[in-house]
């Protein structure tokens, strides 16, 4: 599940990266490498998966301010020099998002009925 996790976090510093670039012209750091994923600063390899969930999260956060100051009419325009629009990016992006969580389902696998039910708490009666 950390290799899922890790794709994941990646995936959304290259896209907040990106989408900065993009907006304000600043060039992404030279951290990026073909062979060597986005480098947030924090990160190590002994870092646990819910440190790695966390890292994702401050990464999510970066993409969400910066999508918060795009424009309406924005959203839908083919960027100079091609690509996609903002609102494609952000499409895939959460295409990510959904295929990775069923990953992380299907390794942790389903409840159990009664697991389930033992989490319930009575109702007031």
């Amino acid at each position: 599940m950390r290799e899922v996790v890790t794709r994941l976090r990646d995936r959304e510093l290259t896209v907040s990266e990106a989408l900065k670039q993009r907006l304000t012209g600043v060039p992404m750091p030279e951290i990026f490498d073909e062979d060597e994923a986005p480098v947030i600063g924090t990160e190590s390899e002994d870092d646990s998966t819910a440190a790695r969930i966390s890292q994702f999260g401050t990464a999510r956060e970066a993409t969400l301010v910066r999508l918060r100051g795009v424009a309406a009419e924005e959203w839908d325009l083919v960027p100079e020099g091609g690509g996609q629009p903002i609102r494609a990016e952000a499409r895939q992006l959460l295409d990510n998002d959904r295929r990775a969580l069923e990953r992380i389902v299907a390794l942790l696998g389903a409840p159990t009925p009664a697991a389930d039910a033992g989490a319930r708490t009575p109702p007031d009666r």
